[in-house]
C-alpha cells in the first residue's frame, strides 16, 4: 500500500511540474488547456473532460476544451454560462464531487447536467474552481467516469492542485490578450482619426468606420447608421458574412422601441452577451 501511495505522489508530482511548464511556456490558452487534459490522462481515470476559461466580468466562458470518448470538443460551452454543474462551480468558486451524479443531484435545485460526445452516462464526477488570488474564478476543470464511486476526496484535492497552474497560465493569457486589444484599439483610433480628417462624406465617413471596426472585431455582423436631428438615416452601411450592403433604409426613421432607438436614447455605449439580456 505504501508503495502504491509513494507511485501515486510521485505520478502526481510529475503530472504538477508538466503544468507548471506548460504555464510558463504557451500563451495560447486552448493548447493549455490542451496540455491540462494530456497531464491528467497520466494521473486519473476518466471518460470525460471538460475545462472552461471564463470571463468573470462579462460572465460568460470564453473558451472551452472537453473531450468525450476521444472525440475533441472545443468552444461548445463557450457563451453565457448556464445554470449547469460547470456554471455552479464557476459562480460559487466551490468544488464538487459525485459518487453517482444521476443520484445526487437533487440537492442542486434546479441545476441541469449538460451532455455531449454520446449518450453515455457520466455517474463518478468530480470538478474544480480555477481561481486567482484575489479570489475571481477564470474557469474550472472536470473530470467524470461511467463507474460509480470511482474518485475519492484525494483525488479532489489533487484537481484542485492542477488548477492552480491552469488558472495562472489563463490570468498570463488574459493579461497579454488585454494589452494586444488595448494596442489594437489606439492604433485603430489613431487610425480612423487620420482616415476621417480625409473624408469628404458621409457615406466615406462610414466605409472608413467599418473598415477599421473590422479590424478591431473580425468576424462580426456591422451596421453603422447616419442620423439628422429628427432620427432620419441620412446613410447606411451594414455588413453580413462578407456581403456588404449600402443605404438599406435610407430616408426612414428610427423606428421606437426598437434596439437602435434604444441604442440612441443611452447616455453610453451599449453591450449585449445573449439573445435573453435583449428579451429583459
Amino acid at each position: 500500500r505504501r508503495a502504491l501511495q509513494e507511485n501515486r505522489a510521485s505520478i502526481e508530482k510529475a503530472t504538477l511540474v508538466s503544468l507548471c511548464r506548460a504555464a510558463n511556456a504557451h500563451n495560447d490558452l486552448q493548447r493549455v488547456l490542451a496540455e491540462a487534459y494530456a497531464a491528467l490522462r497520466q494521473s486519473l481515470p476518466f471518460d470525460a473532460f471538460v475545462a472552461t476559461v471564463y470571463d468573470p466580468v462579462a460572465d460568460m466562458n470564453v473558451l472551452s476544451y472537453s473531450v468525450a470518448a476521444g472525440e475533441v470538443f472545443v468552444d461548445n460551452l463557450v457563451g453565457p454560462v448556464p445554470n449547469s454543474l460547470q456554471g455552479y462551480i464557476v459562480r460559487h468558486r466551490c468544488s464538487l464531487h459525485f459518487d453517482d451524479l444521476y443520484n445526487e443531484i437533487e440537492r442542486y435545485q434546479g441545476v441541469q447536467i449538460v451532455h455531449f460526445g454520446g449518450d453515455t452516462r457520466m455517474r463518478s464526477w468530480i470538478g474544480v474552481p480555477m481561481v486567482l488570488g484575489d479570489g475571481r474564478a477564470v474557469g474550472m476543470l472536470s473530470v467524470q467516469h461511467a463507474l460509480p464511486g470511482l474518485y475519492s476526496e484525494q483525488d479532489l484535492r489533487f484537481l484542485e492542485q492542477v488548477a492552480v497552474p491552469v488558472a495562472i497560465a489563463i490570468e498570463k493569457a488574459m493579461l497579454l490578450q488585454q494589452r494586444d486589444r488595448e494596442i489594437a484599439v489606439l492604433t485603430a483610433q489613431t487610425e480612423l482619426s487620420e482616415a476621417l480628417g480625409r473624408a469628404h462624406d458621409v457615406r466615406t465617413a462610414l466605409e472608413v468606420a467599418l473598415t477599421a471596426l473590422e479590424k478591431s472585431f473580425p468576424d462580426q455582423v456591422y451596421v453603422l447608421y447616419a442620423i439628422d436631428r429628427e432620427g432620419t438615416i441620412v446613410a447606411a452601411l451594414c455588413k453580413e458574412n462578407g456581403q456588404l450592403y449600402r443605404d438599406l433604409g435610407v430616408g426612414a426613421a428610427i423606428q421606437a422601441h426598437g434596439l437602435s432607438y434604444y441604442i440612441l436614447c443611452q447616455p453610453g455605449p451599449v453591450r449585449f452577451n445573449s439573445g435573453h439580456e435583449l428579451e429583459a
